[in-house]
């Protein structure tokens, strides 16, 4: 009986106890344009009604990002933050703290993001819109439009 139960501990330890593995999170282009479903389920509440996210994608060129952090304004209204990203690195520029939406641009794509201001310093920013590194992810590989990032 004792064999017995020392055999199926064991088989039950290894089933819940696995090894111990890297960690990553692959993330692609793609879920860019998936970004609103992300925040919607990711900010999911079972006890009251779930708020609809902040969550487009606009194509625009030099001279529209030029205008709009010259004015301040974001199609006639005072976001949160400007996020631009590019060659020279990540800046932050606030606008409005009582605002609820900030605006990511990233001049080489020709994108702006237009975002639910709470998720500015969310992971998904980070990894997927930004491609910035955090406290506790690198990243690892990347090709194309894939990236792979691994815990530090």
């Amino acid at each position: 009986m004792n064999m017995v139960w020392a055999m199926n501990s064991r088989e039950l330890l290894s089933a819940t106890h696995a090894e111990r593995r890297p960690f990553i999170i692959l993330t692609t282009e793609g879920m860019r344009y998936a970004g609103y479903w992300y925040f919607y389920f990711g900010d999911w509440n079972f006890t009251s009604k779930n708020t609809i996210p902040v969550y487009h994608v606009e194509t625009v060129d030099v001279s529209q990002i030029d205008r709009s952090l010259k004015r301040g304004l974001w199609d006639g209204k005072r976001p949160h933050s400007f996020i631009i990203s590019d060659d020279r690195g990540i800046e932050t520029i606030s606008v409005d703290n009582s605002s609820k939406f900030s605006v990511i641009f990233l001049p080489a794509e020709g994108k702006a993001f237009i975002i639910d201001s709470s998720f500015n310093d969310s992971l998904f920013v980070k990894l997927v819109l930004l491609g910035e590194e955090t406290e506790h992810f690198r990243k690892i590989y990347q090709k194309g439009d894939v990236t792979v990032w691994g815990v530090r």
